[in-house]
């Protein structure tokens, strides 16, 4: 459900505000960190999104802000089944930093003691391989969740997440939470969002992409991204740079994105 209206809060004074009547600037100087469900009772905490090319405004659930029982953008948790579920039905479960942080140490070694399969097969023919001989199982698209917008398994037992080369990811990992790696080829950081480019194969671009969203909440470290931007510009000068990463793959016109 998109939310459309929001409860611009302050001590002074309380009005509701339509996301199309905001811009990203004064989002930035006035009204974040200000803005709550419209629904009576309700104090859910939320931020703005814009989506540049569609011109698109509405407002998300600010991550972790709980909406009360009922409420229509509530997500609704049940505890002994160890979800979260909205009310469309999707399944939501968080990964831990923990758990993405292990495998992307088990890649990065494969990689670099040279252990990681070749994914070419003998007739020229991309194939998909997997960490610890994991085979593609089938896992709802709504399964595993980042940036804990869903709720904590039960027993401490998480998700699988597929790796994919860039070269073999394909339209059936679209909407999947995936392991990406390969070769970057340039990274831009913009002030609403960014962009770490993989070298691009002969038939789409893949790109992780940092958008508006990621930026809202992460506005203590965006802008250290500026860092990681200088260190490329230098080790690239030595060395080829690989970018492992951790997202949901979604569809462009020219290729993949890694969210």
């Amino acid at each position: 459900m998109k939310i459309v209206s929001a409860i611009y809060k302050t001590e002074e004074f309380k009005i509701e505000v339509l996301a199309t009547d905001i811009n990203h600037k004064d989002y930035i100087s006035k009204y974040r960190g200000h803005l709550y469900c419209t629904e009576a009772g309700c104090n859910a905490k939320l931020c703005l999104i814009e989506r540049k090319k569609s011109g698109l405004k509405v407002f998300k659930t600010w991550p972790r802000s709980v909406h009360i029982q009922g409420c229509p953008n509530e997500v609704i948790y049940e505890q002994n089944a160890g979800k979260a579920t909205k009310k469309n039905g999707e399944v939501f479960f968080n990964l831990s930093n923990e758990h993405i942080n292990q495998r992307l140490k088990t890649l990065f070694e494969k990689i670099a003691f040279g252990k990681l399969q070749n994914p070419k097969k003998s007739n020229g023919k991309s194939v998909k391989h997997e960490l610890g001989g994991v085979k593609n199982l089938d896992i709802p698209k709504s399964g595993i969740v980042l940036f804990n917008q869903g709720e904590d398994s039960q027993g401490g037992k998480q998700g699988y997440i597929l790796e994919r080369s860039v070269d073999a990811l394909d339209d059936s990992d679209i909407g999947y939470v995936r392991i990406v790696h390969g070769e970057v080829s340039n990274i831009q950081i913009n002030e609403t969002h960014g962009y770490i480019n993989y070298k691009k194969n002969k038939n789409y671009q893949v790109k992780v992409y940092f958008s508006e969203y990621f930026r809202v909440n992460n506005e203590v470290d965006y802008p250290n991204f500026n860092i990681l931007k200088d260190y490329y510009a230098k080790a690239r000068k030595q060395n080829n740079v690989v970018c492992l990463c951790v997202g949901r793959i979604t569809k462009t016109q020219n290729g993949y994105n890694v969210h």
